[in-house]
């Protein structure tokens, strides 16, 4: 005679999207006030003229031996072909590994800051201040920045849980090198790619969210990396307060470049904290025990 009793396995939850709608809010106040200070202020137009100066001729490409590197970064970021290529390597990496779902929502992430970066450089008006190193044309917020953020928002949604840390930190770097190569050109100020920065990754923790209602899972942990997620995004913010502080203007671009990259980390690692052991692959059983027969 063969009984039957109940097995417990390890225990795969549904996760809760609460802390990313919530991350999704603090990026987008963070969005706006970056904006109105930058934009809508004395201040902030002036603090962005001292860190990038226009020079020779009015143009604000500054004069640097980084000048043809950032050149270079932008003739390959910036060709058409070379995004649709990455892009199809999201698809592709999407479809070999099951995550379908994953990819949609990468692609939209992409797709969606673009356009959203696009509208925000129409609908926005650069009020004439008095401010000599300011122009009146608004370049607010950087297409490029929120386009290479996207990208590495992609990757963080379609990759394991265990590869999200080995994907963010050479994607910080990527991304901090595309929006510098834009300031260094002259393209954006400082304000564009933090404005960039951080609309990609609203765009990212929406989408998240709608992955972990539809398809995460994650496996059992204490709650100290969800008291980190909370810690951290408390400190997203952070790039509307550095437009408050007197930044030291000596070398402007060194400075920009430093707090480009501190924006970027600050904006990409709350994200792979808050997913910490979630997974959206297909075909995950989350069933809490079975039952097995006695041998």
């Amino acid at each position: 005679m063969t009984s039957r009793y109940a097995t417990v396995v390890p225990l795969l939850r549904r996760p809760r999207s609460g802390l990313l709608l919530g991350a999704a809010a603090v990026y987008l106040f963070a969005l706006g006030v970056t904006g109105a200070v930058f934009v809508g202020t004395r201040g902030g137009q002036e603090l962005d003229g001292r860190l990038l100066p226009p020079e020779y001729g009015g143009t604000y490409q500054q004069d640097t031996p980084l000048v043809e590197p950032a050149r270079e970064i932008l003739s390959l970021f910036g060709n058409t072909r070379h995004l649709v290529v990455l892009l199809g390597l999201v698809v592709a990496v999407a479809a070999l590994t099951g995550r379908w779902w994953a990819g949609v929502a990468g692609v939209g992430v992409f797709v969606g800051s673009i356009a959203a970066a696009t509208v925000l450089k129409e609908v926005i008006g650069r009020p004439d201040l008095g401010v000599e190193s300011s122009s009146t044309h608004n370049s607010f917020a950087s297409g490029h920045a929120a386009a290479a953020m996207a990208l590495l928002c992609a990757g963080l949604l379609l990759v394991p849980a265990r590869a999200r840390w080995w994907l963010a930190i050479p994607g910080v770097t990527g991304v901090s090198a595309i929006a510098s190569a834009t300031m260094i050109l002259g393209w954006h100020r400082l304000s564009d790619v933090i404005g960039g920065t951080l609309l990609a990754s609203a765009l990212c923790c929406l989408a998240a969210a709608v992955l972990v209602r539809q398809r995460g899972v994650a496996r059992p942990h204490d709650g100290s990396v969800w008291l980190k997620g909370v810690l951290l995004l408390v400190a997203t913010p952070l790039p509307t307060l550095v437009a408050a502080l007197a930044l030291p203007a000596a070398d402007g671009l060194v400075t920009a470049i430093v707090v480009a990259g501190v924006v970027t980390a600050l904006a990409v690692v709350p994200v792979v904290v808050i997913l910490a052991g979630v997974e959206f692959a297909p075909g995950t059983d989350r069933r809490v025990g079975v039952d097995r027969p006695a041998l």
